[in-house]
């Protein structure tokens, strides 16, 4: 298996779905049918994710495909060839200019932190020398999380801290410990358990945190209308602290 699959595999679906054709965009760009060009916008989303870990917006999209049309000999944009594969290489390119960005993206994926200034050393030259990329440097880091208990328990213990508000119990501990999910990961299916009916008690405890965090007390109103509004949006703990509603 490639890199590349195992990075598509890591990073979950790509919603290639977002980008569709749209001939108002295409017109800038003489030679582009509406198809062609989304496919690239497509190509070039999917490359972000496994390349940098973060989805671009349509503006940067964008402006990387005039870009690569305006040096591309080969026309692979205008003749619908090309592919995620040439998109990773460009964002690769682009990222080699803010390397400290990229394997902090990575750290916080894999750890939920930024890295040590040794851990930044280590990967630096090996982002710069086109070597390591947001894919790379989580997969390496992933493999730390599977071999080091001790690591896996801390990240264990931020992404519990993080989405809840307080530390992983003993069976949540045992259950995390017995896979191989990195920090993102946890976290996405913790917060799709705690919007679940089962983890509605949890949805309230933490709400009912977040709000002692800005209010010395709180009353059952304001723990409805934060409910609601944490509901609406699918709020960790954290975002939770950090958007407070307003009390009338």
């Amino acid at each position: 298996m490639t890199i590349r699959s195992i990075a598509i595999r890591m990073l979950g679906a790509i919603a290639l779905g977002l980008c569709v054709a749209n001939p108002a965009l295409a017109e800038d760009l003489p030679g582009v049918s509406p198809q062609h060009l989304a496919a690239a916008k497509a190509a070039f989303d999917e490359g972000a994710m496994i390349a940098i870990g973060v989805r671009q917006t349509d503006d940067k999209i964008m402006s990387m495909v005039k870009e690569y049309i305006a040096s591309d000999p080969e026309h692979k944009i205008q003749s619908g060839k090309f592919k995620a594969a040439e998109a990773v290489e460009e964002w690769k390119q682009a990222m080699i200019v803010n390397p400290i960005s990229l394997t902090s993206e990575a750290y916080r994926s894999a750890h939920g932190r930024d890295p040590t200034p040794e851990e930044e050393l280590y990967w630096r030259p090996r982002v710069v020398a086109g070597n390591a990329w947001f894919a790379i440097i989580r997969i390496a880091e992933r493999m730390k999380l599977k071999q080091d208990p001790f690591l896996r328990r801390q990240m264990i213990e931020r992404a519990h801290l993080e989405l809840f508000g307080r530390v992983e119990t003993d069976a949540e501990r045992a259950y995390w410990l017995s896979r191989d999910d990195d920090f993102a990961e946890l976290l996405a299916a913790a917060r799709n358990w705690m919007y679940t009916p089962k983890g509605a008690q949890d949805l309230k405890a933490s709400v009912t945190r977040a709000l002692l965090v800005t209010y010395l007390s709180v009353s059952d109103d304001d723990i409805a209308t934060s409910l609601a509004l944490a509901k609406k949006n699918h709020w960790t703990f954290k975002q939770m602290a950090e958007y407070p509603h307003k009390r009338h």
